[in-house]
């Protein structure tokens, strides 16, 4: 596998301002050991829904991750035989391109290259303000796969998928290369839906925690006061850094893909972005606040308590920590907090 990959980009040699910070701030990570090991991929675990990462635990403390493919090619043969459920269709292999134009099971060079960059953004201006790290995961390499293996790759799936599929494929794949993004995670990866699959680790860890749905308020209320948002409706297809499968149990955030520079948006935008995260947080929590309760209208009447709850939450929460850090509200945020929040609400209830 190492002798295929080649190393393009890294935090020690392209951003040592923020390795320097992550070392300040959290000596006992020790990073630049985890930076500057050849970790290799044995003693790897993997999650249900989750066929393009592995992850493996530190003696110190955290957990590296790969996101992207790390097997041979009869494995990815393999994979693509097997699929898992999207939408009832249980062919992942062809559902993939076609609705979030991804290539099952694979990672591409310019979608990790985005994912790193908005990352590293994010990182240096929230450890800048908060003066610690984010519980997110954090980038440390991505390493792209040669020509060879691509030609390999796509001759696989050339033999898996209808034409019309395929052809969706080298559409996506053109111009671009197959790659592995190497992470740091602070805490452990489990995620909101390793709970609704009955994962018993996932299951250990959460233990009915339901501060945990605060703490991804507080990190949502973070984010946006150094001028993030960790999704918005544009991202509904490909998925967000709110939705079940990548909020952490921990409190925290995964997959930031859909990390939107609020300076990028219009007013409007920023508003309905706004209410979007704190509607897929709701809708996120209840998924496992609800793990037995069948009553939909018992369901609906919790949903309408949580919404409540959380905007309650962050609007108290949001005031003191824009003045505690001396950080500026967004106006169009600051407007809809003074507002009559219910009937807006009841404006954006599409939205999630």
């Amino acid at each position: 596998m190492e002798k295929m990959i080649s190393l393009t980009k890294s935090v020690q040699t392209e951003f040592p301002e923020i390795l320097e910070q992550l070392q300040k701030y959290n000596n006992q990570l020790a990073l630049k050991e985890v930076i500057s090991s050849n970790l290799s991929i044995d003693g790897t675990f993997t999650l249900k829904n989750h066929k393009r990462s592995k992850f493996k635990k530190l003696d110190d403390g955290g957990f590296i991750s790969f996101k992207g493919f790390l097997g041979e090619y009869q494995d990815y043969s393999q994979l693509l035989e097997n699929g898992q459920n999207i939408l009832g269709n249980k062919n992942t292999a062809q559902m993939f391109p076609i609705i979030e134009r991804k290539i099952p099971f694979q990672c591409l060079l310019s979608e990790l290259t985005k994912e790193y960059e908005v990352s590293l953004r994010f990182i240096e201006k929230y450890i800048d303000v908060y003066k610690t790290i984010p519980n997110i995961p954090i980038p440390l390499a991505i390493y792209s796969y040669n020509d060879e293996f691509k030609d390999t790759i796509l001759a696989t799936l050339e033999k898996k998928l209808p034409k019309f599929v395929f052809e969706e494929v080298k559409s996506i794949t053109k111009n671009d290369s197959f790659s592995v993004m190497k992470y740091f995670y602070p805490t452990a990866p489990f995620r909101v839906m390793d709970v609704r699959v009955r994962d018993q680790r996932a299951e250990m860890f959460w233990n009915s925690n339901h501060s945990i749905i605060f703490s991804w308020c507080d990190l949502l209320i973070e984010s946006v006061l150094i001028g993030f948002f960790p999704g918005t409706k544009h991202f509904a297809i490909q998925g967000t850094a709110l939705d079940p499968q990548n909020l952490l149990l921990s409190g925290g955030f995964s997959d930031l893909g859909s990390l939107v520079s609020i300076s990028e948006l219009s007013e409007a935008v920023v508003l309905e972005s706004f209410i979007y995260c704190m509607q897929k947080i709701v809708q996120s929590s209840l998924l496992i606040l609800d793990l037995n309760i069948e009553n939909n209208s018992m369901k609906e009447e919790r949903k309408s308590y949580l919404m409540g709850k959380i905007s309650l939450y962050i609007e108290n929460k949001i005031e003191s920590t824009s003045t505690k850090y001396a950080r500026p509200i967004p106006r169009p945020i600051k407007h809809f907090l003074g507002s009559d929040k219910e009937s807006i609400l009841e404006n954006y209830n599409y939205l999630a």
